[in-house]
């Protein structure tokens, strides 16, 4: 496990010069991020599945207008959370986002930063969100593998293979595949896109892009609702 004072330096400063190229690509997200928060009037926001806190963390002490409250089900990471980030404006929360003890919570913005993997079913997560949301709040997924509905398979088979070579076969049905025809039944609006003609060439001159699309998701809006 990495230190209060490593998880404070990311995703700027790797733990190891090896991953450092990985953090440039989310620190690149990261920005974009902290930009369109900035430009919000203060609000409630919660992070969905927070791990060591360094998102939220690092948000709530460069904006400080918002208050933040980060969420995870792992006690380890969220007491790293805690000893690395004490400012005054955000929280960190043991649960399980569709535990009852968060009905009574409500935000103005979600997000879940490389996170929607670990859940098995996307449209029930973003339904129970809903819930959670202010009239008019907002759903942003970041960080997150999606697929076309025809990759999905294949992007199983890869990750399965790459479990059983990391010999780590049990983690594979906690890994989940998601298609952005999911996204699509509500109504999310794509902020960013890694496979722009801008993001393309910024690449080509060595400046680091996020590798995944940017979705956002106007609250309580689902074509099946």
């Amino acid at each position: 496990m990495i230190s209060a004072l490593q998880v404070r330096q990311l995703p700027f400063e790797a733990p190891t010069a090896k991953l450092q190229s990985e953090w440039n690509t989310r620190a690149a997200m990261f920005q974009k991020f902290e930009a369109y928060l900035s430009a919000m009037n203060a609000s409630a926001i919660l992070e969905i599945g927070c791990g060591n806190g360094w998102y939220s963390g690092r948000l709530s002490e460069s904006i400080t207008k918002h208050e933040y409250c980060g969420l995870d089900v792992n006690l380890t990471e969220l007491k790293l959370a805690a000893k690395a980030f004490t400012s005054q404006n955000i929280k960190w929360l043991l649960a399980d986002v569709f535990n009852e003890e968060m009905n009574a919570l409500r935000f103005n913005l979600i997000f879940l930063p490389a996170s929607i993997q670990y859940f098995p079913d996307l449209s029930e997560l973003i339904r129970r969100l809903n819930q959670l949301l202010v009239e008019q709040g907002e759903i942003h997924i970041i960080d997150s593998p999606l697929y076309d509905l025809q990759a999905v398979k294949a992007a199983k088979e890869r990750s399965s293979a790459y479990y059983k070579q990391m010999q780590s076969d049990s983690l594979i049905e906690h890994y989940h595949h998601h298609s952005t025809d999911t996204l699509s039944k509500h109504y999310a609006t794509m902020l960013f896109d890694p496979h722009s003609l801008k993001s393309k060439s910024l690449r080509k001159l060595g400046i680091a892009q996020p590798h995944f699309a940017w979705y956002r998701i106007q609250g309580r809006q689902s074509k099946n609702s």
